[in-house]
Parts: structure tokens; sequence; C-alpha cells
């Protein structure tokens, strides 16, 4: 799935998703939630996801590489 062009909630649905059928479970959090809540009256550029276990950590950004995403 190409994912550079989804709209912001339709990406953070697609991620939390992907992370939770591997058994990474995770919390949405900060201004993207702000902004998928206003319909985009407040615009936010990234997803910022809570880890539900840090154990699970390596294998997040693992799977996040795997969908095309990377440590800047």
């Amino acid at each position: 799935m190409r994912v550079k062009n989804l709209p912001l909630k339709d990406l953070a649905i697609y991620v939390s998703d992907y992370l939770c059928k591997n058994g990474v479970e995770t919390v949405l959090s900060g201004d993207a939630c702000v902004s998928i809540y206003t319909d985009n009256k407040y615009i936010s550029y990234d997803l910022d996801f809570v880890l539900i276990s840090s154990d699970v950590q390596n294998k997040a950004k693992e799977l996040l590489e795997e969908i095309g995403f990377y440590e800047c």
C-alpha cells in the first residue's frame, strides 16, 4: 500500500492496524489526535504513537521500516 498521499486519519489507522496485527499495541497521541478530532482545523504533520509495552520497541522500529518509515 502506498502511504505517501493518505490523509492523516487513514495513515494513523493503517500504521496502528499494521503494528497491532504484528503484536505491537499502540495508542495515538499528540497533535495528530487534535487534527483528526477537529477535522483538520489544526493541522499536524506527524503521528505520535505510544507503545503499550516498551518491550516491543525494537520490533516496532523494524515493523515501521517494513512499511517505509525510517528514523531521522
